[in-house]
Parts: C-alpha cells; structure tokens; sequence
C-alpha cells in the first residue's frame, strides 16, 4: 500500500514536472530511491498467545492454595488440556472434600472458560448437575482458545460443550494430576 503511494507520488511528480519545464531544466537523480528510503520499516508484530495475559501465566506458590485454584479457574480465558496451570487448579479443586460446592460456585460466577472446567468436574461428581449446566452452555457461540496438545483452536461453548462429553475430558484432566503438580513444583 505505501510502495503504491510512493510510485504514484512519484508519477504525479514526475508528470507535474514534466508539464511545466523543458527535459533540459530537470535534474538528473544521483541515485534512484531504494525501496527502504520510500517505505519505513516498521519491525513485524509478535502475534499474541492466548495465555499471555490470562491469569494463569500470573506466579503462584508452590503448593497451589485453594483460594487460588479457584480465582484461576474463575478468571481463566483459556480452556488447556494440557498439564498447565489451569488443569492444576482444577485438580487441587477435584482433591478438595468439598469440591463439588467450589465447581458450582465456579459454573455460576466464572467466565466462559472456568464454567467449561466446571462442566467437566460436574460430569465427575453429580451428573444430574452436569446435564443442566451442558444444556444452559450448549447454545453459547462464543469463543474461546482452547489447547490441546500443541495446537489452539478457538471454538466456541457449545462445541466445548459437545466434546467435553464425546471425549469424557473430565477423566483426562484428572490424569494429567500428577504431571500437572510437578510441572509447577518449586525446587530448592
């Protein structure tokens, strides 16, 4: 786009000159422009990762606090399948006596993401209150990143909702516990 200014810029000069002096009265270039004198290089943009500015990518301490765990699941953006922050939290939550009344607080004040999480633990603790909370989800068409392995994708809350239950992912994040917890344990 600017390479086309600077050419027709160039041709409107060269034009406008070329109308009012003799060939004789118009200066001989010492050298012609470079592309990077006419165009200013402008450094690319990093793209950003969904988790850049989620709180996840935030410190915490080692263990995770309940507290925590929590406020992670509420706030979270992402929906990660991997063993990162958030499936840690969610099973530090999954390892409390009450863990069930924590994952509906969650499914009734947490953004999208955190009510996906909450989904997935429902479906391991009251499947009555998981059908509900995957009907009341299912129609949502908005979107959120979602990791699985090494890819993102952005899907939106009816889709997660589906594959939550195709995939039992409920049974997943509890695997990925252990491998979760070390990923995040401090040494020293």
């Amino acid at each position: 786009m600017l390479l086309q200014r600077a050419v027709a810029l160039s041709l409107a000069v060269t034009s406008a000159a070329a109308c009012s002096v003799e060939p004789s009265d118009v200066p001989t270039p010492k050298s012609p422009a470079s592309l990077e004198q006419l165009v200013p290089q402008v450094p690319p943009a990093r793209p950003k990762v969904p988790w850049e500015d989620d709180i996840s990518s935030q410190d915490f301490p080692d263990p995770l606090p309940v507290s925590d765990a929590e406020r992670i699941l509420k706030e979270t953006g992402l929906f990660n399948r991997n063993a990162w922050r958030q499936v840690q939290a969610y099973n530090v939550l999954m390892d409390q006596p009450d863990s069930l009344a924590r994952f509906q607080a969650i499914a009734r004040n947490a953004k999208r993401a955190g009510q996906v999480y909450a989904l997935c633990a429902l479906w391991a603790l009251d499947e009555p209150g998981a059908k509900a909370l995957a009907e009341q989800l299912a129609p949502v068409t908005d979107e959120i990143a979602e990791m699985h392995e090494d890819v993102i994708w952005n899907r939106s809350i009816g889709e997660l909702v589906r594959l939550v239950q195709d995939e039992r992912i409920w049974v997943e994040l509890r695997s990925l516990r252990d491998e979760a917890y070390l990923r995040y344990k401090k040494t020293g």
